[in-house]
């Protein structure tokens, strides 16, 4: 009796080794890649690297939206800042290791309130009377300035104004 139950027991996981055999074999080759895709990324890691096209120009805004809320024993301070700064990157040239870009600031905006002082500083609007922030955000708008990063986006060198 015995005999037979482990004869029957090793037909069936002979069996049930063939079908998983085969159920692998009809997997869409596609997701035979994709592991292999995954195994392949996760023993080597993956490699990002820039690769932009020369001349085009690409436009960013950069937000910052923050509440600061203080406090010293019984006293509270809540400060907002609000800033905007909208941005062009132009790549001027690359090579297999670095890239060269061409950076203009295109608008700037600035709110800063809190019970103890308000600053408003914009370049979308001219002020009649402008404080020193509002000229010195006018004195960036429009300027250019380049730098020299490498493939992976570290930083190498500043070119200036």
């Amino acid at each position: 009796m015995n005999r037979i139950i482990f004869f029957v027991l090793l037909i069936l996981f002979a069996v049930s080794c063939e079908s998983k055999k085969i159920a692998e074999e009809k997997k869409p080759a596609e997701t035979n890649k994709t592991a292999e895709s995954l195994a392949q990324i996760e023993s080597k890691g993956l490699d990002l690297f820039l690769n932009p096209e020369i001349g085009k120009e690409y436009v960013f805004e950069s937000l910052m939206n923050q509440k600061i809320m203080q406090k010293l024993d019984t006293v509270s301070n809540e400060t907002k800042v609000f800033q905007s700064i909208v941005y062009s990157l132009k790549p001027v040239w690359k090579d297999t290791a670095t890239l060269r870009f061409q950076a203009k600031f295109l608008e700037i905006e600035q709110k800063i309130t809190s019970p103890m002082i308000s600053v408003n500083a914009s370049t979308k609007k001219q002020s009649q009377q402008p404080t020193p922030l509002d000229l010195f955000y006018s004195a960036l708008k429009g300027k250019t300035l380049e730098f020299i990063i490498g493939r992976r986006g570290e930083n190498l060198s500043l070119i200036g104004f």
